[in-house]
C-alpha cells in the first residue's frame, strides 16, 4: 500500500471515524472510491466529496458511466436486459440525462461518454472508464482531457441527474 490508506464505500459518518482513527495512527487516507455518475450522485449531495475535499482526500469514481447506462449502448427503445439489474431508475429517467448529454455532446463535438466523464471530473472526482479488451475506452478518456464543461452545461447535466441513495448492502439504487 505504500503508507496509505484507500478505501470505498462508506457513509459520511464512516469516513469521519475512519479518518479520525487513521489520522491518530499517523496514517493518511489517500482516496474514497464511491459509485459517481449522473445516475448517482450521492455522494456530492450528502456532503460526502465537500468533505473529502476539505480533509485532502481524492475521490476516485467507480462506475462513472453508471455500468453503461451513460454510454448511450441502452434507451426506451433499447432497453438494458431485465437480468443485468442495474438499479431501480427506470430507463426512462435515465434517457433524460441521455438526451441531454447528446446536445452538450453535439455543441462540444464530443460523445457522451466524454461528456459524462468530464462532468466528474469537473465535479472534483478521479474517474475513468475501462473495458481491458477495449480500444474505444482508452480513446474515450483520452477525449475526456484537456477540456472542460460550462457552468450553465453543468447545472443543466444536474437538473436530468438522479441522486441516488446509500443501502445497508451496496451503493445502487
Amino acid at each position: 500500500m505504500g503508507g496509505v490508506v484507500r478505501f470505498h464505500s462508506f457513509t459520511s459518518t464512516q469516513f469521519r471515524a475512519i479518518v479520525n482513527h487513521l489520522k491518530s495512527r499517523g496514517v493518511p487516507l489517500a482516496t474514497n472510491q464511491v459509485e459517481y455518475s449522473l445516475v448517482r450522485r450521492y455522494p456530492e449531495v450528502s456532503k460526502l466529496m465537500q468533505e473529502c475535499a476539505i480533509l485532502g482526500v481524492r475521490i476516485t469514481a467507480f462506475s462513472p458511466l453508471a455500468m453503461g447506462r451513460l454510454t448511450g449502448k441502452y434507451s426506451i427503445s433499447n432497453p438494458p436486459p431485465e437480468y443485468l439489474r442495474f438499479g431501480k431508475q427506470p430507463i426512462a429517467e435515465i434517457q433524460k440525462i441521455l438526451d441531454r448529454l447528446e446536445g452538450i455532446s453535439k455543441a462540444n463535438n464530443k460523445t457522451i461518454v466524454q461528456n459524462a466523464l468530464t462532468l466528474c471530473d469537473r465535479k472534483g472526482s478521479d474517474t475513468c472508464c475501462w473495458d481491458q479488451n477495449s480500444r474505444t475506452y482508452v480513446l474515450e478518456n483520452v477525449g475526456a482531457l484537456g477540456w472542460k464543461l460550462s457552468t450553465a452545461e453543468i447545472a443543466a447535466l444536474d437538473g436530468v441527474s438522479l441522486q441516488g441513495s446509500m443501502n445497508h448492502s451496496w451503493q445502487h439504487s
